[in-house]
C-alpha cells in the first residue's frame, strides 16, 4: 500500500492569504503547496498529515532564551537547536492546519513537538540522540496498514520534510519526495538544494506530483524541456571558438577539413548546420562513428555547464528518465517504435549525476 505524507501544513508556516495573517514562521510560497496537496490526496489510500504541536514554553523558541534571538544556535540538552519564534503553540490558531487544505481528505493526524524539552523535525521521531529518540508513533500507524510505499510532501524542505523522508528510508519504506509540493526555509542560502542532495543520496526518489517517474520527453525547442534540443540558442565555447548551438558543433566536428568546419559553425541556423553536416560532398573523419558519442557528450555537458537555465531544467528533473522524442532518430532518439538507443537521453541523465556529485546543484 501507498500512503502520502503531509509534513506541517499548518498556519503558521504559510504566508498570509485572504483572511489569514502571515504565520509566525512562515516558510516563502508555503502556501503553494495546498493545491498539489488538495489534487493528490484522492488518489492515495492512506493520507496522514503530521502537525507540529509545541507547549507554550517549548525550549526550541527564542523568547524563552534572554539574549538569545530567532536563528541562533544553542546546545539543547546535547543537541545542536536552531531557535524560533513561537509558533504551533496547543490550541492555538497558528497549530491548525491551513483552512484551504482540504482536511476531509486526510485520514489520520500524527502530532509531534509535544515535548517541551526537545524539538521534532521528523514526523517518525523526535530529535533526540540515535536509538533514544521519542516515536511519533507514524511508523506504527503505517505498518498496521500495511504501507511500504510513502510519498512525502510539505513544509519545510530543508527541515520537517527533509527529516521524514529520511526516517522513512532509514526504516525501509519505499521513499518518494514529491519536489513541486514542498517549499524551504533556506536559513542558509543553498539549504534547501543541500538538503535535496542529501535526500537524494540516502535513496529518496525525488519526484513530480501527477508525474510519478514518467519519463521526460523533449524534442521542440519550444516545449517544457527544449533547451535539452541541440538545436535550442545555447551558445557554447568549444576549441577556442563560440558555436551557436550544440548542433554547430556537433556537426562539424564530423569533417577534418577547417574551411567546411567553419562553414557549419557560421551556419545561420541549427537546421542549416545541420544539412550541411549530413551531406556526403565533403568526406566525413574515418574514426567519425568510434568519437561520436564523446563529441555529443563533450557539447552538451558545456552548455549546461555554461548555462544556468539549462542547468536548473535538467536538475529539475529529479531522477527521472530523459528521452528525445522523435520517430526519425533511432540512435540519439527513441525512435519511431520508441525502443531506440536514446543516446542523448542517456548522456543528459549521466550529465544531470555528475553535476550532482560535483556540488554544481548549490549554485543554481
Amino acid at each position: 500500500m501507498k500512503a502520502l505524507i503531509l509534513v506541517d501544513i499548518q498556519n503558521d508556516f504559510t504566508p498570509a492569504g485572504p483572511g489569514k495573517p502571515r504565520g509566525a514562521l512562515a516558510v516563502p510560497d508555503g502556501d503553494a503547496v495546498i493545491d498539489v496537496a488538495n489534487r493528490l490526496m484522492p488518489s492515495y489510500g492512506l493520507v496522514i498529515a503530521t502537525q507540529d504541536w509545541h507547549p507554550a514554553d517549548h525550549k526550541s523558541f527564542a523568547s524563552r532564551h534572554p539574549g538569545r534571538a530567532v536563528g541562533d544556535v544553542i546546545d539543547l540538552n546535547g543537541l545542536e537547536q536552531v531557535l524560533w519564534p513561537d509558533h504551533c503553540v496547543q490550541g492555538s490558531a497558528g497549530a491548525e492546519l491551513c483552512e484551504a487544505f482540504d482536511r476531509g481528505g486526510i485520514h489520520e493526524v500524527v502530532r509531534k513537538g509535544t515535548d517541551p524539552d526537545i524539538d521534532s523535525y521528523s514526523g517518525f521521531f523526535d530529535n533526540g540522540p540515535p536509538g533514544r529518540r521519542q516515536t511519533t508513533g507514524l511508523d506504527d500507524l503505517l505498518r498496521s496498514r500495511g504501507v511500504g510505499e510513502v510519498h512525502v510532501m510539505g513544509l519545510a524542505t530543508d527541515y520537517c520534510v527533509k527529516f521524514t523522508a529520511l526516517d522513512a528510508i532509514s526504516l525501509g519504506y519505499d521513499t518518494h519526495l514529491i519536489e513541486d509540493g514542498v517549499r524551504g526555509v533556506d536559513l542558509n542560502q543553498g539549504d534547501c538544494d543541500r538538503a535535496l542532495d542529501e535526500m537524494r543520496r540516502a535513496g529518496v526518489n525525488i519526484i513530480r506530483s501527477g508525474l510519478g517517474n514518467e519519463p521526460v520527453r523533449f524534442y521542440r525547442t519550444a516545449e517544457e524541456h527544449g533547451c535539452f534540443s541541440n538545436f535550442a540558442p545555447f551558445p557554447v565555447r568549444l576549441d577556442g571558438k563560440c558555436w551557436p548551438t550544440t548542433e554547430h558543433y556537433f556537426q562539424a566536428q564530423k569533417f577534418d577539413n577547417p574551411e567546411y568546419r567553419e562553414k557549419i559553425r557560421t551556419a545561420n541556423s541549427p537546421a542549416i548546420a545541420a544539412r550541411l553536416g549530413r551531406s556526403r560532398k565533403i568526406p566525413i573523419r574515418k574514426d567519425w562513428e568510434s568519437i561520436k558519442d564523446d563529441v555529443m557528450r563533450r557539447a552538451v555537458r558545456c552548455k549546461v555547464e555554461s548555462h544556468e537555465t539549462v542547468r536548473r531544467v535538467l536538475l529539475s528533473t529529479g531522477d527521472r528518465k530523459i528521452v528525445e522524442q522523435t520517430t526519425r532518430d533511432n540512435y540519439w532518439g527513441c525512435g519511431s517504435r520508441g525502443t531506440g538507443k536514446n543516446m542523448l537521453g542517456l548522456i543528459l541523465m549521466e550529465i544531470r549525476a555528475q553535476i550532482r556529485d560535483r556540488g554544481l546543484e548549490s549554485k543554481t
